[in-house]
């Protein structure tokens, strides 16, 4: 084992080495038969630059639907890493093969950012958060496979939660200008690094709703000149699905970010026919809108000619749990076909809608007994199987 850990190292070295040059194209609470590999969405790209493609070596197995413009369809994953674990270079070139498996051709690397309370006034790294070398090993690995890759860094909620029971949407900094001065500071630092690394993505921020409000517009506005000045990817903001959009930036973005965690009226043991039904329903409205959610996104990418990704889509494999697909835990019994229905309704629903879903989610280490394990990730599970139909 330590052989062949040693051998494939050598080959990395080798093999980043000759990296082309960057591509142009571009966990969460509230973290099929979806779009074929060929399938864009209805909306009018206006820069559909091409994108270089990577320099794999025989070495290295390949993405087989890799994306070629900027308006190919992303068939990705949130890959939701926490610290830096000792064996992360193996473990990393383990998922994405079994990525490719999958017909992925898209990852999103999402990491952990930390503040200390719900009202601190500063954003900052911890030990949980993954370095600057593992960030670029990911990058550089995850490009000689042919796929393309979101930075998408995101505050933990621990200290948020333990603070005064509230979530990164609620946020609410004693110094406002303080906390857009640090956060401001780290996503510039994570924009230059994509830029060092060539990702083609990087999303500056996941579910900050009382951040967004339009008395913050100057903030993120500056934010998102001073991020295009390093970096000359794409860039998204990723609102929670109970916080639609108007964003006051929306038009200064590359695509449109949502995290579709929509509730669904369905039964307790919903089919495949009964969530793309729901995903086509006005359950309630969604803060004074009275759309269904799939009405909701094509209003987005009507009313701001931007592409709608759907950058978090999932539910735990929990009975009950596509009823309200945000909830981390019900305390159910585990329920494996509720999570794969809702993974193949859910990309038959967004068909045509959506240019790319990240399926919520994959870690490092994959479920010990997947048959048994009630969480979100889905490898291992019946919903895998249903991602990967869905990407074909």
């Amino acid at each position: 084992m330590k052989l062949k850990g040693l051998l494939f190292l050598l080959l990395l070295m080798l093999s980043v080495s000759c990296t082309g040059n960057r591509s142009t194209t571009s966990a969460t609470q509230n973290g099929t038969q979806p779009v074929s590999k060929t399938t864009t969405a209805t909306i009018t790209v206006t820069n559909d630059n091409p994108l270089p493609s990577p320099s794999p070596t025989s070495t290295f197995a390949h993405v087989t639907n890799q994306r070629i413009h900027m308006s190919d369809f992303q068939a990705g994953v949130n890959v939701l890493i926490y610290g830096n674990d000792q064996s992360f270079d193996l473990k990393i070139e383990n998922l994405l093969t079994r990525l490719i498996d999958d017909n992925v051709n898209s990852v999103s690397l999402v990491f952990p950012l930390t503040q200390s309370a719900w009202n601190s006034s500063e954003v900052s790294t911890f030990d949980m958060t993954l370095s600057d070398k593992n960030i670029e090993f990911f990058v550089n690995l995850a490009h000689q496979h042919g796929f393309t890759v979101l930075l998408r860094p995101l505050i933990d909620e621990t200290n948020i939660t333990k603070t005064g029971g509230k979530w990164r949407g609620n946020i609410k900094p004693q110094n406002v200008n303080k906390w857009f001065e640090s956060y401001g500071a780290l996503m510039l630092h994570y924009a230059s690094l994509a830029q060092k690394t060539h990702a083609e993505m990087l999303s500056l921020g996941v579910e900050l709703n009382s951040m967004v409000a339009d008395k913050y517009c100057t903030s993120w506005v500056n934010l998102i000149a001073k991020t295009r000045a390093v970096f000359d990817g794409s860039l998204t903001y990723s609102t929670n699905w109970d916080f639609p959009p108007p964003l006051c930036f929306w038009d200064k973005l590359d695509f449109i970010g949502v995290d579709a965690f929509y509730r669904m009226e369905v039964p307790l043991h919903p089919s495949v026919q009964q969530i793309v039904y729901s995903w086509n329903q006005t359950i309630q409205p969604v803060q004074g809108f009275p759309l269904s959610a799939v009405s909701l996104l094509k209003s987005a990418a009507k009313t701001y000619g931007k592409p709608v990704v759907l950058t978090e889509v999932g539910v735990i494999s929990q009975e009950g749990a596509v009823l309200t697909p945000w909830q981390w835990d019900l305390g159910k019994p585990v329920d494996l076909d509720s999570q794969h229905n809702f993974f193949a309704a859910t990309c038959m629903a967004t068909k045509g809608t959506v240019a790319g879903l990240y399926f919520w989610n994959a870690g490092l280490d994959t479920p010990k007994d997947p048959s048994k394990d009630t969480g979100f990730d889905f490898i291992g599970k019946p919903a895998e199987q249903a991602l990967a139909q869905c990407y074909q």
